[in-house]
């Protein structure tokens, strides 16, 4: 190992630190069990990796951040047990997918092919984009949540209000009224 600190049961790795069990890579950082990788942060048992971070279980793969058990992939946040994804973000066991659009093998393949002929800038761009959007999108989904969440518990006391002498049956009637009139 050259030019490399704090790097412990390794083999042929260049500007490497604070790694154990690596081989062959070049500029790890507190990583594990890596191979052939170059430029990978906080990686573990990963194997022919470029610039990922966070990435655990990843084969194949460049520009993977907060990932697990991904395969031939790229440009992916937060996607877990995924392979042949590019540019996608929060996926869970998916394939074939293009900035979290499902395409068939062939296409997906070919729309791949001019995207990664774009300066990887470009691409990440593109990823901090759909990050937002979703974002958004979650953030809007909250604020739905909590108004349903408001309105249950306004059902909830007026019932309890209004509903002490009702049946069971005829409770759930009006809770079913007020809800409605809540939501329309």
């Amino acid at each position: 190992c050259e030019y490399c600190n704090h790097v412990y049961f390794s083999k042929n790795l260049i500007y490497c630190f604070d790694s154990l069990n690596c081989t062959d890579s070049l500029y790890l950082y507190d990583s594990y069990m890596c191979a052939n990788s170059i430029d990978c942060d906080y990686g573990v048992e990963g194997q022919l990796c470029y610039v990922c971070a966070d990435a655990f279980k990843c084969f194949n793969c460049d520009y993977l951040e907060n990932c697990t058990f991904m395969r031939d992939s790229g440009y992916c946040y937060n996607c877990n047990n995924c392979q042949n994804v590019f540019g996608c973000v929060d996926l869970n066991n998916k394939s074939f997918c293009l900035f979290n659009r499902q395409l068939e093998e062939g296409e997906y393949r070919e729309q791949v092919k001019k995207y990664q002929a774009c300066p990887p800038e470009k691409i990440l761009q593109i990823v901090e984009d759909l990050k937002k959007r979703l974002d958004s999108y979650v953030g809007a989904d909250e604020a739905l949540q909590k108004a349903d969440v408001q309105a249950c518990n306004n059902v909830s006391q007026a019932v309890a209000n209004h509903g002490s002498g009702l049946n069971e049956a005829e409770q759930k009637q009006m809770a079913i009224g007020i809800y409605e009139r809540v939501h329309n």
